[in-house]
């Protein structure tokens, strides 16, 4: 089918039971005929039907009933607020059994500052000192310098171009001597 030509328009009379009762197409083949268009509609009216039959179950949106205690206004929690406790240790706690031992590695300190400028740098000098490619010192402006992508240096092998001379001939010189003068 040519990109300027009217598209064909092949169609399809379908009972509700399945029967084909009549079909059609405007191609050449199709005048009088059915043709391949034809079929590759009743192809794909006969897998969107299968498909739409035999739907799975994550085709579908979610059909199941959500547990009653689910609340889902707020679904994320921080790590710190969530109870990962066994469900024996949470009505040992909730009672108030003597038996149960609290967590003391959980401690909540909300004073901790942040690192001054001098505390800043002095970590970066010591990190440094300890660790010349540490990814953090790519952040930090003194040390930046240092990372330098690779193909931003000028470290590049040689071309193979330029090792090509004009004044050599395979002819008059052996394997050898051709290497030697490739070396730089």
């Amino acid at each position: 089918m040519r990109i300027r030509e009217k598209p064909l328009e092949p169609w399809v009379i379908v009972n509700g039971d399945g029967i084909i009762d009549s079909a059609h197409c405007t191609c050449m083949a199709g005048l009088g005929e059915c043709c391949n268009h034809v079929a590759a509609l009743l192809f794909a009216l006969e897998t969107s039907t299968r498909i739409k039959i035999d739907a799975t179950v994550t085709d579908a949106p979610a059909y199941w009933m959500l547990p009653s205690n689910a609340d889902l206004s707020s679904p994320y929690n921080r790590l710190r607020e969530m109870h990962l406790e066994s469900a024996v240790k949470k009505r040992k706690m909730s009672t108030g059994e003597k038996d149960v031992v609290q967590s003391s590695c959980v401690k909540k300190n909300n004073n901790i500052l942040s690192p001054t400028k001098h505390e800043e740098t002095l970590f970066f000098h010591d990190l440094a000192g300890m660790i010349l490619n540490a990814a953090v010192l790519s952040l930090a402006d003194q040390f930046s310098d240092n990372f330098v992508a690779k193909s931003l240096s000028a470290e590049w092998p040689v071309d193979l171009g330029a090792l090509y001379d004009s004044q050599i001939s395979a002819t008059e010189f052996s394997y050898d001597q051709i290497l030697d003068s490739a070396k730089l």
